[in-house]
């Protein structure tokens, strides 16, 4: 069989085409009303949680804390000092001991004596200090002085206070210093006694 002949193709020039853009309209939606978005109020809570973080608030809750600790701290070193004096009207009621307030000798009248009288007598004893040390770290902690850790200065309060509480509770049971305070207030008495008698 004889080879077969090339076939040749020709090449044509290309016809060039031209578009025509066509103006098509596109059909229009019936036009809505747009409503701008009004600016959100925050919410209650979100308002609230907004107010507690405010160093406004901060400042004065801590020059509020700042200042019953002073008054705090002052009566509880007079006490040492006037409150055997006091003792006498700290069995009164708030309003008998109000009506006398000038017959009482500490330095913060009725209320630190009041205040004392319940913290040391009737509570820690001498571990009540405990509580003056705390809240002067947290009003500072609030006007942003931070001397301490918050968690640490509350940790260290409560086992100073708990145990000064239980040890001078037991040498007020066994020696009887003879103070018109308990040295480690009811509670030291109470829970050394529960202690010794197991």
């Amino acid at each position: 069989m004889a080879p077969r002949k090339p076939v040749r193709t020709i090449n044509e020039p290309k016809k060039e085409t031209k578009t025509i853009p066509l103006e098509v309209e596109a059909p229009k939606k019936p036009a809505s009303r747009k409503t701008t978005p009004k600016h959100e109020e925050p919410g209650f809570m979100t308002r609230t949680i907004q107010f507690l973080r405010s160093e406004i608030l901060h400042l004065v809750l801590g020059l509020i804390v700042l200042m019953i600790t002073a008054v705090l701290a002052a009566g509880m070193f007079s006490y040492f000092f006037t409150g055997a004096e006091d003792q006498s009207h700290m069995e009164m009621t708030f309003s008998e001991v109000h009506q006398a307030r000038g017959e009482i000798q500490n330095l913060t009248s009725f209320v630190g004596a009041l205040s004392a009288h319940y913290l040391i007598h009737r509570g820690f004893g001498l571990g009540a200090f405990a509580i003056v040390f705390f809240a002067l770290v947290l009003g500072l902690r609030l006007i942003k002085q931070q001397v301490f850790a918050l968690w640490k200065a509350f940790l260290h309060s409560f086992f100073w206070m708990v145990w000064l509480s239980l040890v001078m509770g037991m040498a007020d049971t066994y020696l009887h210093p003879g103070t018109f305070f308990l040295l480690g207030g009811a509670h030291g008495v109470a829970v050394s006694s529960l202690i010794v008698s197991y």
